[in-house]
């Protein structure tokens, strides 16, 4: 009930501004956070990209996502963003939560931003470098979204 509490409905879905390529792939399946965990959102994409950085790749290579996953979650500020963020959107829905159950929610959540973000970090890494090095595709190749970013940013 508490997810369904922190995301947007449906109908509330609909009424979003999404980029096309986002709406198709959709299929209504996306969760999209209720607005007040914007706020949560840029700040741990933040903390993310302070790390999965090349910089961050030069100084932790393969352990980057347990370092940043470690670095992000040592972040108070975060939970606390998180807290007040469920606890407003609990408070609109007339909803009562407990502080554990919070508490593994924003860590379920954060977890699986942090993962995402990072890979998405990392392969935008590995196509930068296979392209240095002339290699038309990575180890293993490429899926149909690498391919499509990495053509989308060749002509841009």
């Amino acid at each position: 009930m508490l997810l369904y509490t922190c995301v947007r409905t449906k109908e509330q879905k609909q009424k979003i501004p999404m980029p096309t390529p986002l709406r198709i792939r959709d299929r209504g399946g996306l969760l999209v956070p209720q607005r007040v965990f914007l706020l949560w959102l840029r700040n741990v994409d933040r903390a993310v990209r302070t790390v999965a950085s090349e910089n961050g790749i030069a100084l932790y290579g393969k352990n980057i996502i347990k370092v940043t996953s470690q670095q992000v979650n040592a972040m108070d500020h975060l939970s606390e963003l998180f807290r007040m963020a469920v606890r407003y959107a609990c408070k609109m829905k007339k909803f009562k939560t407990t502080d554990s159950t919070i508490k593994i929610f924003h860590k379920m959540w954060q977890t699986k931003i942090v993962n995402a973000r990072v890979n998405e970090f990392i392969v935008a890494h590995q196509l930068g470098e296979a392209e240095r090095q002339g290699d038309p595709l990575m180890k293993g190749g490429l899926t149909l979204r690498d391919e499509l970013y990495s053509m989308a940013k060749k002509k841009l």
